[in-house]
């Protein structure tokens, strides 16, 4: 299931980078993406490790 969510993921994602570049430029699609992914890592993730 998560090879699933992965793809549909991708699909969504190219698509969306598709338009973003197709309005703007890609110089300014590429720090968007990369903004987003440093964004990314400031989420927190639940570590299951740590459960009883």
């Amino acid at each position: 299931m998560s090879f699933l969510a992965l793809g549909i993921g991708q699909s969504l994602g190219s698509s969306i980078a598709g338009m973003v570049i197709d309005i703007s430029s890609y110089p300014f699609a590429f720090i968007l993406f990369a903004c987003v992914g440093v964004i990314g890592l400031f989420i927190p993730v639940k570590d299951t490790n740590d459960i009883p």
